[in-house]
């Protein structure tokens, strides 16, 4: 089970306090894991010690001196062994839509030295990157929405809906609610209750994201940081070794995805450019990808077993059933359990499967 960032629905944070806030979450859980490596290799050499204390004590072959000497040879090597190493896990950063701007902000703060960490950045993916905002039916219609009257302002925002959906999206959603299928990659019930908290939480974060709050995020936030990417995009060019994953949606009606994949491939000296048919700005990262198998075919060390998988082969390409699909069931599976009925939505926020995450980024309560 994962951490979380928390960004709430009120959050009017500055572009660059989510900026520091990334890192800070990063560097903390980096932390916590080498923690966990130095405890764990801590119980490991607690274990070796009793069993080498036993073995020379039993030995009857070892004099006094020797049984001394070899005890203080196994402490003194092992203190050298079992030293963790700073943010040993390697770091790959995925931004979505908003976050495809806020992304390539903390890469570079990374790359650059300009953070004081040893975080070892290898990749970044970005997903219907938001740095075309500028250029977006989004950008043309979103402000006129943030300046309606305050009693026609959910009606605006009903009226936005249509530009983050596709042709198949509300019949996806009606098979996972009749629980005829479920997105390929949802095979477990902590997978399940994730995103059945996703789907439950969309219309109060629609109803409940003040007026004010919508129009700080489409100017300090959208606004802010497309115009800051306008400049700093090009410094990825100093990073040669750096590896992009570019993910566009086919059929984004909020973003030109498409064309601002192709601009973004210009940018960076080793980007691939992937386009996802069929997909809606808002679908792309649901079942018409499987992004984590997309991940293992870019960046080729995900795709060896090591002690982050899940499984000793993970996939690197979408199941046989889900691929084999068409319409409305392409990337879609019968449910992993076989059961004719969906977990139950009481589980959804149980100590099983979900951990409230703590904010993590100072709340700005007025401009």
């Amino acid at each position: 089970m994962y951490a979380l960032f928390l960004v709430g629905a009120q959050d009017r944070s500055t572009f660059d306090e989510l900026k520091k806030g990334v890192i800070n979450f990063l560097l903390s859980e980096l932390g916590e894991e080498d923690r966990n490596q130095e405890r764990q290799a801590s119980s490991a050499t607690e274990s070796s010690k009793e069993q080498q204390d036993k073995a020379l004590v039993s030995s009857q072959s070892f004099s006094k001196g020797n049984v001394i000497t070899n005890l203080f040879s196994g402490l003194s090597s092992s203190s050298t062994t079992v030293k963790p190493r700073l943010s040993s896990r390697p770091v790959y950063l995925l931004g979505e839509s908003f976050g495809g701007i806020l992304a390539p902000e903390v890469a570079l703060s990374l790359l650059d030295g300009t953070e004081d960490s040893n975080v070892q950045l290898k990749g970044m993916v970005l997903v219907n990157a938001a740095t075309c905002y500028d250029r977006s039916r989004l950008g043309a219609e979103g402000p006129a929405v943030a300046e309606l009257p305050q009693w026609l302002y959910p009606a605006g925002l009903l009226k936005l809906l249509p530009l983050f959906m596709d042709e198949h999206s509300m019949d996806q959603l009606l098979l996972m609610q009749q629980a005829k299928a479920l997105p390929s990659v949802i095979d477990d019930e902590t997978r399940e209750a994730y995103l059945g908290r996703v789907a439950m939480s969309l219309p109060f974060v629609l109803k409940y994201i003040p007026q004010d709050t919508f129009k700080w995020r489409l100017t300090a936030w959208l606004e802010t940081g497309c115009n800051r990417m306008a400049v700093k995009l090009a410094d990825f060019r100093r990073h040669s070794s750096f590896r992009t994953l570019i993910v566009a949606a086919e059929f984004d009606g909020a973003l030109p995805s498409i064309a601002e994949a192709e601009r973004l491939a210009s940018m960076f000296t080793n980007p691939v450019v992937h386009v996802v048919e069929g997909a809606g700005h808002a679908s792309t990262c649901g079942s018409r990808v499987d992004l984590a198998a997309l991940f293992r075919c870019h960046f080729r060390e995900l795709g060896r077993s090591g002690r982050w998988q899940r499984s000793s082969s993970p996939r690197t390409a979408m199941k046989e059933v889900a691929a084999a699909g068409k319409g409305e069931y392409f990337g879609m599976e019968p449910r992993y359990d076989g059961k004719s009925f969906g977990l139950n939505p009481l589980k959804y926020w149980s100590r099983k499967y979900y951990r409230k995450a703590q904010p993590t980024v100072r709340k700005r309560v007025s401009e």
